[in-house]
């Protein structure tokens, strides 16, 4: 894992990031600094503990798509390709490869449609229910055209 970890100015000094308040982007940088060469956290708790921040704190962060969290407790940073580039040699992969297989997935699903389309969509349920929609629509298409 690399020891030396950059922050992109087009994120921190955008006016939604200096929005926030000061004990949020505090904890944004702290997590920026221990995460892995890939952007995942898993012990975001005991970072929060060590730096004084609150629970609210990483809601804010959440709630503004800084940090998108899993189900297994581990989070990611959105803006890690923004903020931190390690040339390949450089670079350990992460342990958490289902969640990163996850975010690639998702990628993948989200190439084929247009952003417009996209723009109610604030989280996983949203999208999950997104594609559910899009999939159904799909399926009555086909049957639309079988008849």
């Amino acid at each position: 894992m690399a020891e030396r970890r950059m922050f992109a100015k087009t994120i921190v000094l955008s006016d939604a990031f200096l929005d926030m308040p000061m004990s949020a982007r505090c904890l944004y940088f702290s997590l920026g600094m221990v995460a892995d060469d890939d952007g995942f956290i898993n012990n975001f708790k005991s970072i929060m503990r060590q730096i004084g921040s609150s629970n609210d704190d990483i809601k804010v962060l959440i709630s503004k798509k800084y940090i998108i969290p899993f189900d297994d407790g581990v989070i990611v940073i959105k803006h890690w390709r923004i903020n931190n580039y390690l040339r390949s040699d450089r670079h350990t992969p992460t342990e958490y490869a289902e969640d990163m297989n996850k975010i690639e997935e998702i990628a993948a699903m989200l190439k084929q449609y247009d952003i417009k389309d996209l723009k109610n969509v604030r989280d996983l349920n949203d999208l999950k229910d997104f594609l559910a929609h899009k999939e159904e629509e799909k399926k009555k298409g086909k049957n639309v055209l079988l008849c």
